[in-house]
């Protein structure tokens, strides 16, 4: 009985030991790329431009734009309503602001003005 048992126990972890290495990391062998794209839709370099002024209104280069960009950069945006674009997180006022940004964030960043004197130089 006990001889049964170490069969059925140690003979499978043999097993395991002894085909895991063969198995395991081949230098031969070719690692799939994973691509991971930035959520949100793609912008042009103006757009891009326009975007990196505007995270720049808090005084941080953090990425995230604290002003509703549909309320022309003049109220406050929130977590709760944001969008990605461009690798920015652009957070706005409302969700009717979300929808709008989400539309047509393009055309949005590119015709709002950025309120001068506030940028960090």
């Amino acid at each position: 009985m006990f001889h049964r048992i170490i069969v059925r126990t140690c003979l499978p972890l043999a097993t395991l030991f002894v085909t895991v290495p063969f198995l395991g990391c081949d230098s031969k062998k070719e690692v799939p790329v994973v691509v991971v794209e930035s959520k949100g839709p793609t912008l042009s370099q103006a757009a891009l431009t326009r975007l990196e002024e505007a995270d720049l209104l808090d005084g941080k280069a953090d990425h995230v734009v604290g002003k509703c960009y549909v309320c022309s950069l003049g109220m406050d945006g929130s977590d709760k309503h944001s969008v990605e674009v461009g690798g920015y997180t652009a957070h706005l006022c409302s969700k009717f602001c979300q929808k709008e940004f989400e539309k047509s964030s393009e055309q949005i960043v590119l015709s709002t003005e950025i309120p001068k004197g506030t940028t960090q130089e």
